[in-house]
């Protein structure tokens, strides 16, 4: 088995990272035509990361791991968090000072000061939280185990659970607005929402896979990853199609595990496959086919 890639992120078209097993962290700067290895200072799995621009920027996972880079990932430095919490699956910002982490078993911690001091917030949930994102500074979702999902419409002071109709564990979302969004998670589930959340429909879906990532640029064009697999739809989630995917005869991707898409024709995706350490992919063609990058 190789490294697994468990997350990657772009803030802009050049500058991205990916992380993963191990404290493995990848530093890109012409848009994943070529990588290069940086030192987090860690051997924990690495399953999160956020960037605000360039250069700062957070990276989160196993055995209370929180990092911290603001210079691009050159140095990293642990974060001041409570110790004996847990493990952090996902982390994000809405600007330089404040931002979530989340985690094992309902774990939440906020910062307000750029990651000096985090504070735990009690979100109403004891099961894994998963992701973590917000669509504005007010409004956020968190998607987890067991179909638990849970929002907020004061800036994360307080949070909701929502009721997703269904048990599968949910592993991303992306909202294209304060209306309309999408959840992806195992056993192939799609749920789509048109009302901000209140009402969840499943969507058809004929791969029982996990579903790991999703992303839509608007209310019909999205991409979704997962388990051997990238999809995408042009009319709102109805179908999905596989997208082309030019990899080398000994390359067999084994999980697709993150995507980080800056626009239709810009993308990325990290995962892992039987022979390599760490499978990275990048969107080419105008957007029509992915070729391997690492």
């Amino acid at each position: 088995m190789g490294l697994e890639l468990r997350t990657v992120y772009f803030p802009d078209s050049n500058n991205g990272w990916t992380a993963g097993a191990f404290g493995a962290i990848l530093r890109t700067s012409d848009g994943g035509k070529t990588w290069k290895e940086q030192n987090s200072g860690v051997n924990q799995c690495l399953y999160g990361l956020f960037f605000i621009n360039s250069k700062v920027g957070w990276a989160v996972g196993n055995r209370n791991t929180i990092l911290k880079t603001t210079d691009g990932g050159n140095n990293w430095k642990l974060q001041n968090v409570p110790t004996g919490e847990g493990n952090y699956f996902a982390v994000t910002f809405v600007d330089e000072k404040i931002g979530w982490a989340v985690g094992s078993y309902g774990l939440m911690f906020k910062t307000s000061d750029g990651g000096k001091t985090w504070l735990k917030q009690n979100c109403g949930i004891e099961k894994h939280l998963y992701k973590i994102r917000f669509i504005n500074p007010k409004i956020g979702w968190a998607v987890g185990k067991w179909g638990k999902m849970i929002k907020t419409v004061d800036g994360g002071n307080v949070w909701a659970s929502m009721e997703s109709g269904v048990e599968n564990h949910l592993i991303d979302f992306c909202f294209v607005d304060e209306n309309v969004g999408y959840v992806v998670g195992d056993a192939g589930v799609i749920l789509k929402t048109k009302d901000g959340g209140d009402k969840w429909e499943r969507l058809p879906f004929n791969h029982a896979v996990e579903l790991h990532a999703v992303k839509f640029f608007n209310k019909n064009v999205g991409v979704i990853v997962g388990s051997g697999l990238i999809m995408k739809t042009i009319d709102g989630g109805a179908s999905w199609q596989f997208m082309s995917a030019t990899l080398p005869q000994h390359i067999a991707p084994l999980n697709y595990y993150c995507l980080s898409m800056i626009n239709e024709k810009q993308g990325w995706i990290a995962g892992q496959d039987d022979t390599s350490d760490g499978l990275i992919l990048r969107l080419e063609d105008s957007g029509n086919n992915w070729v391997l990058a690492r």
